[in-house]
């Protein structure tokens, strides 16, 4: 697998720019399907004419939670209406995202109009399923609203984004050795802990530039780790 490197970052921002009128877009496009998957579950949630009650709100490496650029999208799920705080700028995810398919991968699909309808899709989803309700892991809880919302996607896009993610799972299971491993729920909690709490309690910042994330093969290779395991 080719890892990313910070020239392929510094190449790649202006593919990824969002604006708020794009994340906007994927919202308004998310909310009639959330709300017809969330079923009989949505009639639990006040809803904010006509649709779940959240909304967008900016952010910059700097006001972005203490992420920097690792996290596009976050939200406060305990908060009504929900707020999805969205980066402006994903090419650090997209990257990482793109490696986890491996190399061999057909990633035409994977544009930036495709990444935001699955990821903010998916944050639409989580605040309000019966099994998170305002709680929940993101490989525990995140992987299954990842992929309702690339089955929302359109037919040929749909088709392409699994592809990928089934790319992606092979991927992971051969390098992983999945099938040595006893208990893979508790595999996928350490990967978890090691690529997004530990960096949460050291409150990411502006001050941890992009290139540290691409200086070396074994950070690049945790921080990859959490999108292969969606994929699988």
């Amino acid at each position: 697998m080719t890892l990313p490197s910070f020239t392929t970052y510094l190449a790649s921002k202006p593919r990824f720019v969002v604006t708020r009128e794009m994340a906007q877009a994927a919202l308004t496009w998310a909310q009639p399907l959330a709300m017809e998957t969330l079923g009989i579950h949505t009639q639990r949630q006040t809803l904010v004419e006509g649709e779940l009650p959240a909304y967008i709100v900016m952010t910059t490496p700097e006001t972005n939670g203490g992420w920097g650029e690792l996290m596009p999208v976050w939200f406060k799920p305990y908060e009504r209406p929900v707020p999805l705080y969205c980066l402006d700028n994903w090419t650090m995810f997209a990257l990482l995202y793109r490696s986890s398919f491996g190399d061999e991968a057909n990633v035409e699909a994977f544009n930036i109009k495709n990444i935001l309808r699955v990821v903010i899709g998916a944050d639409l989803l989580i605040p309000f399923l019966p099994s998170t309700d305002g709680a929940g892991r993101f490989l525990r809880h995140g992987a299954m609203p990842i992929l309702l919302s690339i089955l929302w996607l359109e037919p040929d896009a749909r088709e392409a984004w699994l592809a990928m993610h089934l790319s992606g799972a092979r991927k992971f299971a051969e390098e992983s050795r999945l099938q040595n491993i006893e208990n893979v729920s508790s595999y996928l909690e350490k990967i978890e802990n090691k690529a997004f709490l530990v960096p949460e309690q050291k409150k990411r910042s502006s001050t941890n530039p992009p290139f540290d994330l691409f200086s070396t093969t074994r950070q690049a290779r945790i921080n990859i780790a959490p999108c292969s395991a969606v994929c699988v």
